[in-house]
């Protein structure tokens, strides 16, 4: 909120965000807590000035670009699925969709 309040008293864009995520199995999070925080995210975006962006791009990255991640099990060494980070691909698609997105607003 500190960096929202201060991005619209300074008159400066500020562009929220969600990030991709992994959607071709269950997530392992709290689903509702996730939704949750999306939704509050956009209502913080809607709330304020013109100067304030939002998009959600959790489902932009498909899930052929995510790699794996080391176990976060002690007693494995088995990789598991990752939910958060993906190759350079996905890394190109995010890219490019920010700056689309930033190229839509900048002068609005």
């Amino acid at each position: 909120d500190l960096i929202i309040n201060d991005a619209v008293s300074s008159k400066i864009n500020l562009f929220l965000y969600i990030p991709p995520i992994r959607n071709d199995v269950k997530l392992p999070y709290n689903l509702e807590d996730y939704h949750s925080f999306i939704s509050e995210v956009k209502l913080k975006s809607n709330n304020y000035s013109s100067f304030i962006h939002f998009v959600d791009f959790s489902d932009i990255v498909p899930s052929k670009f995510f790699g794996f991640k080391s176990s976060t099990s002690l007693n494995s060494n088995k990789k598991e699925l990752d939910f958060m980070h993906f190759q350079f691909s996905g890394h190109q698609i995010l890219g490019d969709s920010l700056l689309n997105f930033y190229n839509s607003k900048k002068n609005k």
